[in-house]
């Protein structure tokens, strides 16, 4: 568990530095970050019992920062699918609504499109 906090500790600090980056980049690369600093957050916060959870605000900054870039390379397609995938199955632990990572995976179908009507 010491390991995984430190290494969620980590992410956190990696999706807090990236969150104020720049949506439009043509690299992808804070999107790519993001994601890949996401399992790492997304377990420690999900290991976390605690109701006053460190991780839940990092959390939350990761999801909208996630979900307000769009992707514009392969790169960052496959950053943000890994980063659906991790989040879920589709609805959110209380089952009411879909979940970020949802939304994710809508957002890379329209990329895939934008993709192919470009070529």
């Amino acid at each position: 568990m010491a390991r995984l906090s430190q290494h969620g500790r980590s992410a956190a600090a990696a999706i807090t530095a990236q969150t104020g980056a720049s949506e439009g980049s043509e690299t992808d690369s804070s999107l790519i970050g993001l994601c890949g600093a996401f399992p790492a957050l997304l377990a420690a916060f999900n290991d976390d019992p605690r109701d006053d959870n460190p991780f839940w605000e990092p959390y939350i900054a990761a999801c909208r920062a996630i979900s307000a870039m769009q992707p514009n390379t392969m790169a960052g397609i496959v950053a943000k699918a890994r980063a659906a995938v991790e989040d879920g199955h589709g609805l959110c632990p209380d089952g009411d609504f879909p979940s970020d990572g949802m939304k994710w995976a809508w957002d890379v179908v329209q990329a895939l499109v934008r993709m192919g009507e470009a070529r």
